[in-house]
C-alpha cells in the first residue's frame, strides 16, 4: 500500500505520515504540484492526499494534469485544506478530487476517508494494537506546536531581512504555512493573522507598516506558544 501526501509545509507532511504510522503502508511525499506529478508517475500510490495553495505549481494544477494521464487518472484523490470554503471545495471537485477535508484534521477521519475510497482497511503493523486513543492525536498536535516554534527560530532571521528588503516572497511563504499550521493545531488567532498578512502581500500596493506590525504579532504569538509547550 503506497500513500503520496503533497504539501508544501515540511511540518504539515511530518504530522500527515505521523497519522499513517501504526499502518503497513509507504508513504512518498513532495513538496509541490510539480514534484508530485513526478512523485506519482514513479511510486503509482493507491491514493493521493493534496495540499491546494501551494506555490508556483498548486493543488489544482497538479490535480488537472493527473487526471488527463491516463496512468495516474483512477487514482484517488483527498484534497486536505485549511480554506474550504463552497468555492475551492467545488473547484477541488470539478478538477478531480474525490474527497475535500478540512484542517485541523484527526487521524480518524482522515484514515476513514482514506479506507472508503479504496474500498478495504489500511493493513496494520505487526505491533499495532490497532486501537488509537485521543492521546496520540494530542501528543502529534504538540510536536507539531514544536516543529513550529523551531521552524520559526530557524527562518526569523530571512522574515527579519525580508521585511527590511521589502521582499514579499519570503513572508508569503511563512503566512501560508504558518496559517496551515495555525488550522491545523485549532489555534485560530494565528491563522487568522497569516491569512491578513497573505492578503495584504497579495495587493498590488502593499502597505509594509501593516505587514510589519501583523508579523510581530505573530512573533508575540509564537512566543506564547513556545512558552506554552516549554520548547527550551
Amino acid at each position: 500500500m503506497k500513500i503520496l501526501i503533497v504539501d508544501d509545509s515540511d511540518i504539515i507532511l511530518n504530522i500527515l505520515k505521523e497519522y499513517f504510522s501504526p499502518y503497513n503502508v509507504q508513504v512518498a511525499t513532495s513538496r509541490n504540484g510539480l514534484e508530485g506529478i513526478k512523485k506519482a508517475i514513479e511510486v503509482k500510490p493507491n491514493i493521493i492526499l493534496l495540499d491546494l495553495l501551494m506555490p508556483n505549481f498548486d493543488g489544482i494544477k497538479m490535480l488537472q494534469v493527473i487526471k488527463l494521464m491516463e496512468e495516474l487518472s483512477e487514482i484517488p484523490v483527498i484534497v486536505i485544506s485549511g480554506n474550504t470554503d463552497k468555492v475551492n471545495v467545488l473547484t477541488a471537485i470539478e478538477a478531480g478530487a474525490d474527497r475535500v477535508l478540512a484542517k485541523p484534521i484527526k487521524r480518524e477521519q482522515l484514515t476513514e476517508a482514506v479506507e472508503q475510497l479504496l474500498g478495504k482497511k489500511l493493513p496494520l503493523n505487526a505491533n499495532s494494537s490497532g486501537v488509537f486513543a485521543a492521546e496520540i492525536d494530542e501528543g502529534l498536535i504538540s510536536q507539531l506546536k514544536k516543529l513550529f516554534v523551531e521552524n520559526f527560530r530557524n527562518e526569523k532571521q530571512k522574515l527579519e531581512r525580508a521585511l527590511n528588503e521589502r521582499n514579499p516572497q519570503p513572508l508569503k511563504q511563512f503566512a501560508h504555512n504558518a496559517k496551515s499550521v495555525g488550522s491545523t493545531i485549532s489555534y485560530p488567532q494565528l491563522q487568522k493573522i497569516n491569512s491578513e498578512i497573505e492578503k495584504i502581500l497579495n495587493t498590488s500596493e502593499i502597505d509594509w507598516q501593516i505587514v510589519k506590525i501583523k508579523f510581530n504579532q505573530v512573533a508575540s504569538i509564537i512566543k506564547d506558544l513556545e512558552n506554552s509547550i516549554a520548547v527550551w
